[in-house]
């Protein structure tokens, strides 16, 4: 997974010119189509050429945390990002979340 993702930035990293583009040119279609119709929405749009890789990490916070930890030591360039999923559960006069 690591390896993959290195390889991915580091391919749009190398063809960052090309895709911003490409996506300057499937917005502005878009936008002409009429599927960009959300408010405020532009003609055209500026692509900032930055290029980060990071890894979403879910599962029960409980087991996710020392995985993600593992993770974050074993590939010290990757951002780590962990999601926990957690239940709340609202009564009339209390609230418990774990």
């Amino acid at each position: 997974m690591a390896d993959q993702l290195n390889e991915y930035v580091d391919h749009i990293r190398e063809n960052i010119d090309d895709h911003v583009v490409c996506y300057r040119q499937n917005y502005a279609q878009k936008y002409e189509l009429g599927l960009m119709k959300f408010g405020g929405a532009k003609s055209s749009i500026e692509i900032e050429p930055i290029v980060e890789g990071v890894v979403v990490v879910g599962g029960y916070s409980g087991i996710v945390g020392k995985y993600v930890k593992e993770l974050k030591n074993k590939h010290l360039n990757i951002d780590f990002l962990e999601m926990r999923n957690s239940l709340v559960i609202k009564s009339s006069n209390q609230m418990w979340s774990s």
